[in-house]
This record gives structure tokens, C-alpha cells and sequence, in this order.
């Protein structure tokens, strides 16, 4: 599987969500493939986006997929937006 290097947050959070919701795991290769897009849109998601693809993953059982990078930028983008 190719990722578009010029990916957005959104595009990549529908990609994730419509593997989730149809309950297909993708292959390794998209996984890695997505995981990679994943670290380089990351920063840029909305918290909509962050949530659909944290959703999507966890349904995957795949949290690994975000865990690829020291910090997620998807966690590092929500303790930016969110307060507690």
C-alpha cells in the first residue's frame, strides 16, 4: 500500500476509520504505511481526527501504530488542545 506523502490529517483518519468499520485489518505493509503518516500528519489533526483515529486503531487492536515515535503526536496533540 501507498500513502500519498501529500496525506492530510482528515484523509488519513477516514482511511483508518473506514479499515475499522468495516472490520478489515489491513496487511503489515499498510499498516507501516499508515503508521509512517501517522507520526507526519499527526501534529496537524484536529482533535475530530485525533479521535477518530484513536477509535479506529483501538478497534484495530493495533495501538502499537501510534506508539511508533518516542512521544505519539497524536497524544502530543491532545495534551496540547485539552486541559483536564
Amino acid at each position: 500500500m501507498q500513502v500519498s506523502p501529500g496525506m492530510k490529517p482528515q484523509e488519513l483518519s477516514n482511511t483508518v476509520w473506514a479499515y475499522a468499520t468495516l472490520g478489515l485489518e489491513p496487511r503489515a505493509e499498510a499498516w507501516t504505511a499508515l503508521g509512517a503518516a501517522v507520526v507526519r500528519v499527526g501534529p496537524g489533526m484536529n482533535p475530530q481526527n485525533a479521535a477518530n483515529t484513536l477509535w479506529s486503531v483501538a478497534t484495530l487492536d493495533e495501538i502499537g501504530l501510534l506508539l511508533t515515535s518516542t512521544r505519539c503526536p497524536v497524544e502530543t496533540h491532545l495534551t496540547a488542545t485539552t486541559s483536564v
